[in-house]
């Protein structure tokens, strides 16, 4: 059994790969057409991961970029700035575009070495 632990739009690096990888198939069967777009579906998984990267970044970004919640407390009158946290299994949504960079870099790498 597997769980997805997240917080916040943690859940969103999922999707953003989801949809990067849905892009890139769709795109190489209707470009190539369907029995040529599955003999390359090795080679997307870089590139996919890559788009996934530019997604989750500027969304990392636009969600970080919001207003903080500021908090007074009473008794110090000390203001505190709350900012809500977006994590993918603990990992905050804004660490998951250089994951996923290094990843589609590692396997466009490792797809022209003659891996897999």
């Amino acid at each position: 059994m597997f769980f997805i632990f997240w917080r916040g739009w943690g859940i969103a690096a999922v999707g953003a790969w989801i949809l990067s990888a849905a892009i890139f198939t769709i795109g190489a069967e209707a470009l190539l057409g369907a029995p040529r777009a599955d003999a390359i579906q090795t080679w997307l998984s870089g590139p996919v991961c890559l788009l996934a990267a530019a997604f989750v970044f500027f969304l990392a970004r636009f969600l970080d970029d919001r207003e903080p919640r500021i908090y007074v407390d009473k008794q110090t009158g000390r203001e505190i700035a709350v900012r809500r946290r977006h994590e993918l299994f603990f990992i905050p949504l804004a660490y998951w575009a250089p994951i996923f960079g290094v990843l589609g870099l590692a396997l466009i790498v490792w797809k022209l070495l003659g891996g897999g």
